[in-house]
């Protein structure tokens, strides 16, 4: 797992978003020091997610979002752009969900 370049911004996920490799990417991301740009979160390789993953996701939002800065998902599966979708209809308004991105 790698984390985003910090002259991009970019990172490209792992094939799984599970409660399993959520303690990972978090370990590795709190260590990461302060965001100083948005992110993309490049998805296309992701083939399974659960609450763990999801949850993982609006955490790092959140930094972003508290410091000034967004999150945007690019290169979204369809499944998982639908269960994303349907999460944002639940998120407040002044705290925009990740943008989702499906051509890059």
């Amino acid at each position: 797992m790698t984390l985003p370049d910090p002259a991009k911004g970019v990172w490209s996920a792992p094939d799984a978003l599970t409660i399993y490799e959520v303690r990972k990417l978090e370990a590795s991301f709190s260590g990461s020091g302060v965001p100083s740009r948005d992110w993309l979160f490049d998805l296309s390789n992701v083939n399974e997610i659960d609450s763990a993953g999801l949850q993982w996701l609006l955490a790092v939002r959140n930094r972003l979002f508290t410091d000034g800065y967004r999150l945007v998902f690019v290169n979204v599966p369809g499944a998982i752009a639908g269960i994303i979708k349907l999460i944002s209809l639940e998120i407040c308004q002044c705290e925009p969900f990740p943008e989702l991105v499906t051509d890059v």
